[in-house]
């Protein structure tokens, strides 16, 4: 009796282990998701800067000799 009880204790200790373990995990993939559409969003909107600057000033040369 006194086995299964120690049983049940370190399963219901490993089963809120995990169910901490997973919150936390999550709340890591909604960071990096967060992050990821942050840095999408800043590429984005530099590239449109960049196309509507016609920038001229920048050439490549017509000949690498």
């Amino acid at each position: 009796m006194k086995i299964e009880k120690m049983r049940s204790n370190m399963e219901d200790r490993l089963m809120k282990r995990m169910a901490a373990v997973e919150k936390r995990a999550e709340k890591w993939r909604a960071a990096a998701n967060a992050n990821h559409s942050h840095h999408i969003s800043l590429v984005s909107h530099k590239a449109e800067r960049m196309k509507a600057t016609d920038d001229s000033s920048f050439h490549l040369p017509a000949c690498f000799c």
